[in-house]
C-alpha cells in the first residue's frame, strides 16, 4: 500500500501497482487511514482530509 500510495506522490505510474478494475474509494481510504493510526500520525491524517 505505501508503495502504491508513494508512486502516486512522485507523480509517475508505471502501471505496475495500478489495477483499475480493483479500486473501492471508501476501502482505499480506510486503509490508508488505519496506516496513519498506526504509525501514530492520525492528526496529520485527519489535516491532510480537511476534518
Amino acid at each position: 500500500m505505501l508503495a502504491y500510495i508513494n508512486t502516486h506522490a512522485l507523480g509517475f505510474n508505471d502501471g505496475t501497482n495500478y489495477i483499475d478494475e480493483c479500486i473501492d474509494i471508501r476501502q482505499s481510504r480506510e486503509t490508508f487511514k488505519m496506516i496513519f493510526d498506526l504509525m501514530g500520525q492520525g492528526q496529520h491524517y485527519e489535516m491532510m482530509m480537511g476534518t
